[in-house]
């Protein structure tokens, strides 16, 4: 029993005397004698000297997809940029070929009005403005077959009579309007509407399905119809805004015509076939005409900019070098 004791005495002052020689580590005693009193860390100025130079961007060859946003307007004078003009072309077909759009009695069909509609996206620059849009038929014999023109691409040929025009205010283009189809009411918002030539639009109703004619197929169709520019005038009341529109919108986006026809019982019915956008030939051309600050940068013969302008395109780019690194 005495063992006992002196084992259990024995074993507790061993635990003590362990707990007291262990000291947990401390970042700031552990070395302490071995750090000096002086860091020696020598510090200096990171100012770095950079030289930078504006360039204009003569290449570009960026394409617009049918699937994005197309601008058009006009911006006459940015204060930093200078002058954007945006330029819409766009083909419409029928909804189905070999299938006449009107009524089978042609000659009954009386075109009250013509509209051709955008569905509307947004605005860049002022939401107040109001811009004049003309609208004109391309060329009939104008190259026009492809589905992602580049945004510097030249102007296609169209023929110089302006078959329609409006004065969009593009604040109100959101709200709703409401339009009169035959009986109907027909409210819609979101929608840039313009009014076409009547005249100018007769001749679709003279075309018929049979072979080689417009509505036998869309080679035939896009050899008779190749599209539409839309252009904003340079005698607009506000010349500071570009309009996005949605080509690929098929309810708002569509040249609509709303006739009267004569039915088989002698009376009159209303009717409004259109035509729409269908990932066809389409284009937007995009002009930039530089001027103060920005000119000013691009034309300079130092290659030291102060400032860097970044337009997009066909717009600019810029040099950077930093001579320390």
């Amino acid at each position: 029993m005495k063992r006992t004791i002196i084992a259990s005495a024995s074993a507790f002052f061993a635990v003590i005397l362990f707990i007291s020689s262990c000291n947990k580590i401390d970042t700031t005693n552990l070395g302490s004698d071995l750090i000096p009193a002086v860091d020696n860390i020598t510090t200096f100025e990171t100012v770095l000297d950079v030289i930078s130079d504006n360039k204009l961007n003569d290449h570009d060859s960026t394409r617009m997809l049918y699937s994005e946003y197309h601008p058009v307007g006009i911006i006459e004078n940015d204060l930093e940029f200078g002058k954007t003009t945006a330029t819409l072309y766009s083909s419409f077909t029928p909804t189905a070929y070999r299938t006449y759009p009107f009524t089978v009695n042609r000659s009954t069909v009386i075109i009250d009005s013509v509209v051709l509609s955008f569905g509307f996206i947004n605005i860049f620059g002022d939401t107040n403005a109001i811009q004049q849009l003309e609208v004109r038929e391309l060329d009939r014999f104008a190259i026009f077959t492809d589905s992602a023109y580049h945004v510097g691409n030249p102007d296609f040929p169209v023929d110089p009579a302006v078959i329609g025009s409006a004065n969009i205010n593009y604040r109100l283009v959101k709200d709703s309007v409401f339009y009169r189809n035959g009986k109907d009411t027909i409210r819609s918002n979101k929608q840039m509407r313009i009014p076409l030539d009547t005249a100018w639009a007769r001749r679709f109703v003279n075309y018929d399905t049979t072979a080689g004619s417009a509505y036998n197929n869309d080679s035939s169709f896009k050899e008779n119809f190749k599209g539409l520019q839309v252009v904003a005038t340079d005698g607009s009341p506000n010349k500071n805004a570009l309009a996005y529109v949605n080509l690929d919108d098929n309810d708002r986006t569509r040249i609509t015509f709303y006739c009267r026809v004569t039915n088989t019982s002698g009376g009159t019915d209303t009717i409004a076939p259109y035509f729409t956008y269908t990932s066809d030939p389409h284009a937007s051309i995009i002009k930039r005409t530089p001027a103060n600050n920005y000119l000013a940068n691009i034309t300079n013969t130092t290659e030291n900019d102060e400032k860097i302008y970044i337009q997009a395109a066909p717009g600019s780019y810029a040099t950077v070098k930093i001579p320390g690194l």
